[in-house]
């Protein structure tokens, strides 16, 4: 697909800046003295070759396919984590499944307004903030006491949290891919933490049952 500037630097929160411009150069043994020129004249920019800009952009994609991994590992493990302690608070098995229903059904009740704020505010506060609502829910959980304030607050926040964070993340990812390559990318990405959340919550419940 292909995004306006203007509304790529709105999302991404950089008005009036680029990414990256691509000059073509009509005779290829001239390209490594056209580099060097830039370089020279434009001491706030970087030159590269197209082969050295596709290596940098693959060892980008690689590490952002290595953070959903391990995201998708203490998730998943965590999960298991999160239902457990719910159970030994006092919340019965009833109330604990229609807590995580609530969770599910407030982040597609939300979920529009992520497109709301990243349109005012761009992707990249978005995804800090959501991390921090997302680091906030487990407070909340500790304080848990049965069915109370407490659970329903961590409901709300866990949704807001989740919604907020993962929504504005896979759109940033999506961003920061190259445009021939990006569907793969994005697929390579999903599948390993879709593989990475079977396996996740029998880990957690092995590492629950051993500790």
């Amino acid at each position: 697909g292909i995004l306006a500037l203007r509304e790529a630097q709105r999302l991404m929160g950089r008005p009036r800046a680029v990414s990256f411009i691509f000059v073509d150069v009509k005779d290829p043994a001239q390209t490594q003295g056209v580099a060097n020129v830039i370089d020279a004249r434009f001491k706030e920019a970087r030159a590269s070759l197209s082969s050295e800009f596709a290596q940098s952009s693959n060892d980008l994609q690689t590490t952002q396919g290595m953070v959903s991994g391990i995201q998708a590992l203490a998730l998943g493990m965590g999960g298991v984590f999160v239902l457990v302690f719910l159970l030994r608070a006092g919340v019965s098995i009833a109330a604990t499944l229609g807590a995580m229903a609530l969770i599910f059904a407030t982040r597609f009740a939300i979920r529009p307004a992520v497109l709301i704020a990243a349109r005012r505010w761009g992707l990249k506060p978005l995804v800090i903030a959501g991390n921090l609502v997302v680091a906030l829910q487990y407070p909340l959980l500790a304080e848990v006491r049965g069915i109370d304030h407490s659970l329903l607050a961590y409901c709300l926040v866990a949704a807001l949290g989740d919604t907020f964070y993962w929504t504005s993340y896979h759109s940033y990812f999506a961003l920061l891919g190259d445009d021939e390559h990006r569907g793969h990318q994005i697929s390579a990405n999903v599948a390993l933490a879709a593989i990475v959340g079977i396996v996740a919550p029998l880990i957690g419940a092995f590492a629950l049952g051993e500790l």
